[in-house]
């Protein structure tokens, strides 16, 4: 049975997600955003190969991830065009045009929903509430670079189907050799030492949990 290692790497300060990525013009520009019809099999079928990709990245990053592009909102990004739809064009932008860039804000706002979880995030996870793909979202207001505002983590849940082997996987924003994938159990993220990281309705700088519109 495959076994997550939960790794939790939240010591010293988080590095958030960086929204300043440059999108490679030289690529997706003459795409267009189409999107297949997901049937209940079809989208546990995506969800499959985005937990693996996903998994891949924390090894090594693949050569289809843009270096320019590894950070939190990039990461899923990146999951969701090449596990779950194919194409760089599948986003909406402020402007609701297709786009293969989309910041983390827009990301979260155009193209993702919030779901309501009962009770807390552990209970949620466990009752089947939280999903493969789902995205845990902190907005930290008012830092010195707007780009540090966002953090994302994108959920990955056991192959198997064990609820509860479920992690949040994240880019630790930093670029070069210091950028990495990392993994965190839900029970280290909901006992964290910092504060501003716990998925929990006390802290302020939690926004919730948001799923795919596609997936709706």
């Amino acid at each position: 049975m495959l076994r997550f290692v939960l790794v939790l790497m939240l010591a010293g300060v988080l590095v958030s997600c960086s929204m300043s990525a440059k999108m490679n013009s030289s690529k997706s520009t003459s795409q267009k955003s189409t999107s297949p019809i997901w049937t209940v099999e079809n989208i546990e079928r995506a969800r499959l190969k985005l937990v693996k990709l996903a998994l891949e990245q924390s090894e090594q990053f693949s050569n289809r991830w843009q270096p320019d592009q590894r950070d939190c909102a990039g990461f899923v990004r990146f999951l969701y065009r090449d596990a779950v739809v194919g194409n760089s064009e599948i986003w909406l932008n402020k402007e609701l045009k297709p786009a293969a860039f989309v910041t983390a804000k827009e990301l979260i706002a155009y193209n993702f929903e919030r779901i309501e979880i009962q009770g807390n995030l552990e209970d949620a996870v466990a009752q089947g509430q939280v999903r493969s793909g789902d995205v845990l979202v902190f907005h930290r207001p008012h830092q010195k670079r707007v780009e540090d505002e966002w953090h994302l983590m994108i959920a990955l849940q056991s192959p198997f189907g064990h609820q509860k082997e479920m992690i949040w996987t994240y880019h630790n924003g930093e670029m070069g050799p210091q950028g990495e994938v990392r993994k965190v159990s839900i029970s280290d993220l909901s006992s964290s030492p910092f504060s501003e990281w716990r998925p929990t309705v006390q802290n302020p700088n939690f926004y919730g949990i948001y799923r795919w519109k596609e997936w709706l």
